[in-house]
């Protein structure tokens, strides 16, 4: 037989395939000490021992006499995997530093030791616990993965198509109510305004895109956040300054304002669960809105940690996000407050300084500057219009939110749940 042939028929031949290993990503210490004494008495092999444990660690623990054993119960994996799934089906896209965050509170408050610095896991940790649940969590689709490539209104449409199949999915009493419900359905958002490291002066409104950078490498700023629902309610704005202490009032001028600080002054996990607790829901019970309630976030920016949708969760909160490309054409307070402020953002600062002979907008009297143009943009009349505008609510054909496919959809499963 010659060469070529003899090539040829193996090539026919199919490998046989690896075996799947059966590891659920939880040993126990109890698993390796036995797997240990059950090989070392040689009443079984290493293999049919080590019960559930990786076969590396029970080699270390019969070799080494060190066990090295999962870092979490079955209960923590459960909770984590259950985040990230609803992380996927909300369009929410975990940040690394995020996963360390809640891994980190995971540990320390079941007053677990590991080998991690502060509890804190390192990225390839994090990466291989995305890849041991890849099936589960289905971070990656097709759609997913061709959105570059597609036009800005494509994107919209998909995201259109993945809000109405998450509408469908969610398991709540008296659906068609609660989409049919303006007064449940609350959007939020931030706005960071740039300092100048220099003088100090506040100049200019971020985009979008400047609010999603490296914690590392983004520049000190102050950050707006602000809250409404469809029927033109609007809580007060959270204004999260740079720094720690403040020998001045930040809320002077505005004092029905809520406040927060950070070390650079970006919006972080304490301060969005803080607001939700002590504003956002008292804010809903203090004004018996029904639950369950919808809430938009911006996906690029809003952290979501575990403990926020377990808060969310027990509180009947149902986020969804909202994707960086459509910002500032689906976020009603874009249309209403943010977008008219970054082209007029220097008027109001020449009108400021003409009045109060040539002072600077800083950190000391930003409040009382923004409370003028907050009055005068957040009216209700402006709010309802900015829904109606985004699409948001109520749903229209011609609008961004719903195409006349996913708006079918809608009134299918409204009809659906009416008879």
């Amino acid at each position: 037989m010659r060469y070529t042939e003899h090539m040829s028929m193996e090539d026919t031949t199919a490998a046989p395939k690896r075996k799947k290993s059966t590891y659920n990503g939880t040993h126990t210490q109890p698993i390796l000490e036995t797997a240990n004494y059950m090989t070392k008495k040689k009443i079984m092999r290493m293999r049919k021992a080590r019960h559930s444990a990786p076969y590396s660690s029970v080699c270390d623990t019969f070799v080494t006499g060190k066990m090295h054993f999962s870092i979490f119960t079955q209960e923590d994996e459960r909770r984590l995997v259950e985040w990230c799934i609803h992380s996927t089906k909300i369009g929410y896209s975990i940040p690394v530093s995020i996963m360390q965050e809640s891994i980190k509170e995971v540990l320390d408050a079941a007053g677990r030791e590991t080998k991690f610095k502060n509890n804190v896991p390192g990225h390839d940790w994090c990466w291989k616990f995305y890849r041991r649940h890849d099936k589960e969590i289905g971070r990656k689709d097709l759609a997913s993965t061709q959105e570059g490539k597609m036009s800005k209104s494509e994107r919209v449409e998909i995201w259109s198509s993945k809000f109405i199949e998450f509408l469908k999915s969610i398991e709540v009493e008296e659906k068609a109510e609660l989409l049919g419900d303006p007064a449940r359905r609350f959007t939020i958002t931030q706005r960071g305004f740039a300092i100048n490291p220099k003088s100090g002066d506040i100049f200019k409104v971020k985009d979008p895109k400047n609010l999603f950078l490296n914690p590392n490498t983004r520049e000190t700023q102050v950050t707006v956040v602000g809250c409404v629902n469809g029927i033109g309610q609007c809580l007060p704005p959270l204004i999260v300054y740079p720094g720690v202490l403040f020998l001045y009032d930040p809320l002077l001028g505005f004092e029905e304002a809520k406040m927060g600080s950070t070390e650079d002054g970006w919006l972080d996990s304490k301060i969005f669960s803080t607001w939700l607790q002590d504003t956002f829901i008292p804010k809903i019970k203090k004004d018996r809105i029904k639950l369950p309630i919808l809430l938009f976030v911006d996906g690029c920016n809003t952290p979501i940690p575990l403990k926020i949708y377990e808060l969310c969760k027990g509180q009947g909160i149902i986020l969804y996000c909202i994707k960086i490309f459509s910002i500032l054409i689906q976020q009603p307070l874009d249309l209403c407050l943010f977008s008219p402020l970054k082209t007029s953002w220097s008027k109001v600062v020449r009108k400021f300084g003409e009045q109060n002979h040539g002072e600077k907008v800083t950190k000391v009297n930003f409040a009382q500057v923004f409370k003028k143009f907050w009055d005068l943009q957040m009216t209700k009349s402006n709010i309802i219009e900015a829904f109606k505008e985004s699409g948001l609510y109520p749903n229209k054909k011609d609008k961004h939110l719903l195409s006349s496919g996913a708006e079918s959809a809608m009134h299918s499963v409204l009809s659906h749940k009416q008879q």
